[in-house]
């Protein structure tokens, strides 16, 4: 009869553990939690952003743009690129100022409001100034910020 406990009591034990590595096994990882976007990294992305522009190099600017990106609500990314890259070839130089009113962090984005003014020098001597509102929506992917929205006003 002992022999037999043993041997019951060993199955039992053998089935448990085989039933609960299976359930272990079978539960899928949860979502990543996303890593909130905080006041600061928004604050320097906006500066990144202010020296790729200032600096007129196409790679490394739109390298801050998702390729979801959309600006004033209307153009997609390869439409975005496509207007930099005129502005580009036809700009001698760019002045850049911006301030920042508002920083409203999520834990997967962030909205960042302000005003800007750009003072433009076309290669043939004209210069174009304006100022107006702007405000970016900044996404996270993989470790770093993009542009997912940008829009941005000119004042009358």
């Amino acid at each position: 009869m002992k022999y037999h406990t043993t041997v019951f009591m060993g199955s039992l034990i053998s089935i448990f553990l085989l039933i609960s590595s299976m359930a272990t096994a079978q539960v899928a990882p949860g979502p990543a939690i996303p890593i909130a976007v905080t006041e600061q990294e928004a604050s320097l992305f906006v500066e990144e952003y202010t020296k790729r522009f200032t600096k007129m190099d196409l790679e490394p600017y739109m390298a801050l743009f998702s390729e979801r990106a959309v600006e004033n609500r209307a153009l997609p990314y390869s439409d975005i690129r496509w207007a930099y890259q005129q502005t580009i070839q036809r700009t001698h130089s760019i002045q850049y100022e911006y301030r920042i009113l508002i920083i409203q962090t999520y834990s997967d984005r962030a909205f960042v409001s302000g005003r800007y003014r750009l003072t433009q020098t076309f290669k043939g001597g004209r210069v174009r100034s304006f100022q107006g509102n702007i405000q970016w929506v900044l996404i996270r992917e993989g470790d770093v910020l993009k542009i997912r929205e940008i829009e941005y006003g000119i004042d009358r």
